[in-house]
């Protein structure tokens, strides 16, 4: 007698994408970091990182279900990715922005929005047109075109003394200051170009900060000056230096 065993078709079981958040997250952190390699090299460069830096061994299949966002770290794994990717631990594991309130970040929102607007007000004052962007353009206030010439434009607000700091998107065509003066109405522009931001800047995921400093009337930026806006038709601005030669 001849006995026919079959076996049941299962479907192969499908992971469940719990994280997808933080993978994209974690991707963004890889994509800005200057020594994360591109696609799947990216894994193994993360495991090596933990072990190599933090002694913190970790298995080839939970670096890859981190990326694949089926799994994230615990807190204390969480704090070494972090670190080993150079962006901050609140950003990375939940997507805040760290140590600001709610009020704060309310405050925070309107200031930004009257720099914004203030700077779209100057370049359209100069001759230039100014449009308000998708809100998919992380931290971009505005897509501006000037003497013929596109730039997307970070506006944020800044102290007329002292030391301050600045979140700026990684990518933007001008990272504008706005400061007050002692005239109420008079305010005064400062463009970080992309060399401060490269020099200067702490990334902190998808953005990041900069800490500035009013020194002898000049904005400083670590050990640089920032140039000063004042024609917006030339919106890279000018330093000093220059500006005295004028």
């Amino acid at each position: 007698m001849i006995v026919i065993t079959g076996k049941t078709n299962s479907s192969p079981k499908q992971a469940v994408i719990r994280h997808k958040d933080f993978a994209k997250r974690l991707a963004v952190a890889c994509e800005n970091s200057p020594q994360a390699p591109a696609g799947h090299g990216r894994q193994i460069w993360l495991k090596n990182q933990l072990e190599a830096q933090f002694n913190e061994p970790v298995s080839r299949e939970a670096v890859r279900k981190w990326f694949a966002g089926e799994a994230k770290p615990k807190p204390q794994m969480m704090s070494l990715v972090a670190r080993a990717l150079g962006v901050d631990e609140a950003w990375l594991s939940i997507g805040s922005t760290p140590n600001i309130t709610v009020s704060e970040k309310k405050l925070r929102n309107i200031l930004a929005s009257g720099a914004a607007n203030m700077v779209a007000a100057q370049i359209q004052l100069a001759g230039g047109s100014v449009a308000f962007p998708e809100e998919e353009s992380v931290g971009v206030d505005l897509d501006t075109i000037v003497k013929g010439r596109r730039k997307t434009v970070a506006a944020r607000p800044g102290v007329a003394s002292g030391a301050f700091r600045v979140s700026l998107p990684l990518k933007v065509g001008a990272a504008i200051i706005v400061v007050p003066t002692d005239t109420p109405t008079v305010y005064r522009f400062f463009n970080v170009p992309s060399s401060i931001m490269e020099s200067e800047g702490k990334v902190r995921g998808e953005y990041m900060e900069i800490d500035c400093e009013f020194v002898a009337d000049r904005l400083i930026a670590g050990s640089h000056e920032v140039p000063e806006i004042v024609n917006f038709t030339e919106i890279d601005g000018v330093v000093q230096s220059h500006k005295a030669k004028k």
